[in-house]
């Protein structure tokens, strides 16, 4: 979390826990900014709220148990009611601010990502009822670019498909939409083998790219590996741009590590594609870039 001294207060689902315990969400106010809430944020939403039961503490604001707010969203057949111990147990200690709450926390749906990419123009991933922004550094963005832009030589000049970058969306399910930042589907995925003209593409990419960030946790890239396969995925690079190395996945549990000195290929998903990695990670305007 940062020090008190610090303008921006970035708390983790570690802290949070940490703080309250294993309360529910939905008793949570993420707005304002946890850590920031002020006695005039608390007035005003008592104001505007009738019958609102709420405290400040510690800079958060946090409502008795079964409020208003709880007990209308619990009137619905679809909530899901989640707890802080269960957020970390499922996104590991991530950073709170890539993490989206709207009123009834862990049951967004796909049309709330689409509102919020109307408003703001953000890449956000649906995740279990949850809106977590991606995050990558622009020198991963460079990489991931660079990957995408071989990739797609190699299936224009051979008429095998469609690459998308990382803002292509795909519905995995009806509580999951993704952002490979680099992925590729075979026209024979495809109606008609024709790229269908829709905002959340509805066919599953064979190969999903993920360029790793710093903010990814290890709970996060397992739960979304485990799901690309589910989905359909047939192949799964996650590329570390730090250790200059990628793991390639055929399945949750066959995986393999490749070094800046090795060759990437397609295996069975792109035949014939082969990629030095030292051609992708070496670029001497690169390594003079400041870390």
């Amino acid at each position: 979390m940062a020090s008190a001294t610090e303008t921006r207060v970035v708390w983790t689902v570690k802290d949070l826990l940490d703080r309250l315990g294993p309360m529910q969400l939905i008793r949570i106010r993420f707005d304002p900014t946890l850590g920031t809430a002020t006695e005039d944020d608390h007035l005003a939403i008592i104001n505007r709220e009738e019958k609102c039961r709420l405290e400040l503490y510690d800079g958060m604001l946090v409502e008795k148990p079964m409020g208003l707010r709880e007990a209308t969203a619990r009137l619905s057949p679809t909530f899901v009611d989640w707890t802080v111990e269960e957020l970390l147990e499922r996104f590991g200690p991530m950073p709170l601010d890539r993490l989206r709450f709207n009123s009834t926390p862990g049951n967004a749906t796909e049309d709330d990502l689409l509102a919020i990419l109307d408003r703001e123009k953000r890449l956000l991933e649906l995740v279990d009822g949850f809106l977590v922004e991606k995050t990558m550094g622009w020198f991963e963005a460079c990489l991931a670019m660079e990957l995408g832009r071989l990739i797609g030589n190699f299936v224009k000049e051979r008429g095998l498909g469609v690459v998308a970058g990382a803002d292509g969306m795909y519905r995995m399910s009806t509580k999951f939409v993704r952002l490979p930042d680099v992925s590729f589907i075979p026209l024979d995925r495809l109606p008609n083998r024709r790229v269908p003209e829709v905002r959340v593409c509805p066919f599953i990419p064979s190969l999903a790219v993920e360029v790793l960030s710093k903010n990814n946790t290890r709970k996060e890239m397992d739960a979304k590996l485990i799901e690309y396969f589910q989905s359909g995925v047939l192949l799964v690079w996650y590329v570390d741009a730090a250790k200059k190395t990628v793991r390639v996945y055929t399945s949750p549990e066959t995986s393999i590590l490749l070094d800046r000195t090795q060759t990437l290929d397609g295996g069975d998903v792109l035949p014939g594609f082969e990629l030095p990695l030292s051609d992708l990670f070496d670029d001497p305007i690169a390594e003079d870039l400041p870390s």
